[in-house]
């Protein structure tokens, strides 16, 4: 049975729309005026948090948005950040703009190198891993699956990469300093779920839901209604905030080998960090907010003016049904303000730089409502304080007084985080788009050109067909045969228009998505059953052993890879193990038919259950998925963001609400074919 406080927090975020683009109707006035932006209003209005750079540092020009939806979304964005790291680009990201969960891993990425500092280690090791060869064991997983994770560990030999071998499930190898290079990314793998006030143990078993850990918070939420009169806040969106730096921001020190080679000694006594600081009754991890403040995050800024600016998306005021960027309240480092109320040129009036991570991705607060829903939420509000997530926050008020204002989810404003990096005149930018999208509605996109379609600019993507329809609502897109992992786009102003700084904006656009058909080819072209049937006479475990055998001592390189437009081979290693998973069962993977899609939920996963109920395994799934994605765009020789992947046109489709486009109608795809998208031609590929 689901216990009282999932079932109270789903229902309610099912009203909130958390994370998602509310329905848009007509637009407002233009309150960013991006037409009238010219390069001396830019100097201005961003000299302070520009200042750090030096007076001869270049115009900023490359910009990435990280949006909002949970843990989904900070793990796919975390793999996005690992992508880029692996070309270098991260190196050349001039603003970061963040949106609620798209800010879990910018936030682990900022807090790494301000402890980086603090416990002098190398902050370039933060996103070190091993191929976890162990995976595959077949005690664990079936012939299947690990038949997909042997050829990911030959082709990882191939290229060099570091490979847990056996049973090393601590993803430890010790170097000759004793410095545990791979315990960032390790930490990660234990603590995937925020709700989750124990350490994850990583077998290789399914790893099921923390609850026992939210019976206790149902207890606590009960328990605080006799006394919500008082001024006092909750501890569930406390325990929510101590996840988030649990998760995200602790920093762990070297593990010790005689400790992990101890059968007496409990996994979660083998880690350490430098930053914890442990709740005194419940010894629950969190992070010393002290080790954390604004000042540190600017002065670490000053040590380092090669880092980007963090640019945290929240909202203030009631979510409207169409775009207002009024909502659109900002959090720097240096400043903080919204349109509606200025931007103040000094650090943000928080407590930490996590409680800002809060503040944006406060989901439960009445602000992020609307009708009825907006209705019943300020009800409970006032009932029930441990719904009230949203961060209050003292706002400088002309001509001598403060006002309280409540900042809470910022993607009832822009979940895309994309406004942020217009208004600051960046020319080029990645956009990542990890919000809730199961029928392919590609509400935050459509959200987005309504916005800019107020601000009287125009945004364009060549390789979506019938892109009007699927923002009328008439038309949608099967997310699971996506045929892009990088779609180019661009914004420029609408004819007639006379602009100054902001002409036009180059985009990439990265979707948690996935070409399904080109995966399921891939995890098939290794499966050793149908080339290898049962013999009559044979046991079962003589069978398991034979293929094992096959498996072992065969080279099945070639149908997945690191190269442009391949499968990335962890894909169908994470097809296989989760096709229980499927919508059709595991009977349908195993005795397809003939254009039987099969499609399993990932990566269209919900919101609600990802941040409630992750894992070590989605936690990988993810991180490959957008690494994969974001290591196909570089700068070419002119220092212009680039990608070798080929734009296939991608056909919208009937919507079906809640369900893709094809789930079950067995269309007949060829996972090769591709139309090229030529400006207003059409060319076989």
């Amino acid at each position: 049975m689901k216990n009282v406080c999932f079932a109270i927090t789903a229902s309610l975020f099912i009203l909130s729309g958390c994370s998602g683009a509310p329905t848009m109707k007509r637009p407002y006035p233009p309150p960013l005026n991006l037409a009238g932006v010219t390069e001396k209003s830019l100097s201005e209005a961003f000299q302070e948090e520009m200042s750090y750079r030096g007076s001869n540092a270049e115009k900023r020009r490359i910009g990435l948005a990280l949006s909002g939806g949970g843990t989904k979304a900070g793990l796919f964005a975390h793999g996005i950040l690992h992508g880029l790291n692996e070309t270098g680009l991260i190196h050349h990201i001039d603003v970061v703009s963040a949106t609620s969960g798209g800010n879990y891993p910018v936030y682990w990425y900022f807090s790494k190198h301000m402890e980086a500092r603090k416990a002098s280690f190398d902050v370039t090791q933060i996103f070190d891993d091993c191929v976890p060869a162990w995976y595959g064991n077949p005690d664990y997983n079936d012939i299947f699956a690990y038949a997909n994770v042997n050829q990911a560990v030959k082709l990882a030999e191939k290229e060099g990469q570091l490979v847990c071998y056996d049973n090393n499930t601590d993803h430890f190898l010790p170097d000759s300093q004793s410095k545990d290079p791979l315990r960032w990314q390790a930490h990660l793998a234990r603590w995937p779920d925020v709700f989750n006030t124990t350490i994850t143990e990583v077998k290789g078993d399914p790893q099921s839901a923390p609850q026992s850990n939210t019976f206790w918070l149902s207890l606590r939420l009960l328990g605080e209604v006799p006394f919500s009169f008082l001024p006092m806040e909750s501890g569930v969106p406390v325990a929510y905030t101590q996840g988030i730096e649990r998760t995200w921001g602790l920093n762990p020190k070297p593990r010790i080998p005689e400790k992990l080679n101890d059968e007496d000694i409990s996994e979660q006594d083998k880690w350490v960090y430098t930053n914890s600081d442990q709740t005194r009754w419940f010894h629950y991890y969190h992070v010393d907010q002290k080790s954390q403040d604004w000042e540190s995050l600017r002065k670490l800024y000053k040590d380092d003016p090669t880092l980007p600016l963090w640019v945290m998306n929240t909202m203030q005021g009631e979510k409207s049904e169409h775009p207002d960027m009024n909502n659109l309240y900002e959090i720097t480092p240096f400043s903080y303000g919204s349109p509606r109320h200025g931007y103040h040129k000094v650090s943000p009036p928080l407590e930490s730089v996590s409680q800002g991570v809060r503040a944006s991705a406060a989901f439960f607060d009445e602000q992020g409502t609307t009708g009825i829903s907006h209705t019943v939420m300020t009800f409970i509000d006032g009932l029930i304080p441990a719904f009230v997530w949203g961060v209050d926050i003292e706002q400088p008020a002309p001509p001598s007084k403060d006002e309280k204002v409540r900042l809470s989810d910022g993607g009832g404003a822009d979940n895309l985080g994309l406004m942020s990096l217009l208004r600051r005149g960046l020319d080029q930018i990645i956009v990542v788009d990890a919000a809730e999208d199961v029928d392919g509605s590609m509400d935050g996109l459509c959200w987005a050109r309504e916005a800019l379609k107020t601000e009287k600019y125009t945004l364009e993507m060549d390789a979506l067909k019938d892109l009007d329809l699927v923002c009328d609502g008439e038309k949608a897109y099967n997310v699971s045969e996506w045929m892009n992992p990088v779609i180019k786009g661009e914004i420029r102003p609408n004819k007639g228009v006379q602009t100054g700084a902001i002409k036009s904006v180059k985009l990439f656009w990265i979707k948690a998505a996935w070409n399904e058909y080109a995966v399921k080819a891939a995890a098939n072209a290794v499966d050793p059953r149908p080339k290898n049937p049962k013999r009559p006479g044979e046991t079962a475990s003589e069978y398991k052993k034979r293929l094992v055998d096959i498996v072992s001592n065969t080279d099945h390189l070639g149908t997945c890879g690191n190269e442009t437009g391949m499968v990335d081979c962890w894909m169908p290693v994470f097809y296989s193990h989760n096709a229980g998973e499927d919508i059709n069962g595991i009977e349908c993977l195993i005795n397809r038919k003939d254009n039987d899609p099969c499609f399993i939920d990932f990566p269209q996963l919900k919101t609600v259950n990802t941040t409630y109920n992750s894992s070590t395994y989605i936690f990988w799934a993810f991180r490959e998925l957008g690494q994969s994605a974001s290591r196909q765009i570089y700068l070419n020789s002119q220092g212009e963001l680039t990608t070798d992947l080929i734009q296939c046109y991608q056909d919208a489709k009937d919507k079906r609400p809640k369900r893709r486009p094809n789930d079950w109608d067995g269309a007949n795809w060829d996972a090769d074919e591709c139309k090229v998208v030529v400006r207003s031609t059409d060319v076989e590929h």
